[in-house]
């Protein structure tokens, strides 16, 4: 599923305790094979006038976990590196209240995370180039927020806002959508302050969840061939198991 394929639902894939273990592998091999380099293969002892010799072996070929382990531990870094940082900072609306924030503080949240979204910033060339580029960054939010009634039409006088502007008892900033000029406002006094909030929220955490497609791409990428040579090697444990059953059978 599309949705599936969201920032939010990758970083499950980097919650687990097996990633953990994945990237104390790719720590620890290199240490190991190093220690390990001039070992023999095998070890021959005695006891009770039996001779017997130890194979030291993996039932599966190390290297393609340490591979599995590389992989997994560049998505994560990119993961990191890429990944909206409201959607890092918080899982729902639930989580967003928990830190305490203002009503308010949420048309702060939209500011600092919109790409490009100043009005100086809107209106220069580079922005213009940028918009050509890209046309389906912070317009998408800017079409959803005007469409839902949650951004309205200012007045001829209002001038446009560089920045959110704080007043005593409402935070407001003003952007550009089809070249028309709207306000983005929250008022602690409005007796819907809190459903506005909480639709602020999820529509700024829907449109970032689902941005920076070639980026998500990348690290869903990494993961499933991550995932391939895990599955690999459990195959060659399966093989190793059942190869050495076969031959107590027959």
């Amino acid at each position: 599923m599309r949705f599936e394929r969201h920032w939010q639902f990758i970083g499950k894939w980097f919650n687990s305790s097996a990633l953990r273990l994945l990237v104390g592998w790719f720590a620890l091999v290199p240490i190991v094979v190093k220690v390990l380099e001039h070992m023999p293969q095998e070890t021959k002892f005695t006891i009770e006038n039996m001779s017997y010799v130890l194979h030291w072996e993996l039932p599966f070929r190390w290297w393609l976990l340490w591979l599995a382990s590389f992989v997994y531990t560049i998505a994560w870094v990119l993961y990191v590196i890429w990944v909206p940082s409201i959607v890092k900072r918080y899982r729902n609306f639930t989580s967003y209240k928990q830190e305490g924030h203002s009503p308010r503080w949420i048309v702060w949240e939209i500011y600092y995370e919109v790409p490009m979204g100043g009005v100086e910033k809107q209106r220069n060339f580079l922005h213009a180039a940028f918009r050509c580029i890209f046309p389906n960054t912070s317009s998408k939010l800017f079409k959803t927020l005007v469409e839902k009634k949650l951004a309205a039409k200012c007045c001829p006088e209002v001038k446009p806002l560089e920045r959110p502007l704080k007043e005593p008892e409402k935070t407001y900033w003003t952007f550009f959508y089809e070249n028309t000029l709207y306000e983005l406002k929250i008022s602690e006094n409005d007796d819907n302050v809190d459903e506005a909030e909480r639709e602020l929220f999820w529509e700024l955490y829907g449109y970032l969840a689902g941005s920076r497609p070639i980026k998500r791409g990348i690290v869903i990428l990494l993961l499933l061939i991550g995932s391939v040579l895990i599955l690999i090697t459990v195959l060659q444990n399966i093989c190793t198991v059942l190869e050495w059953i076969f031959n107590r059978l027959i």
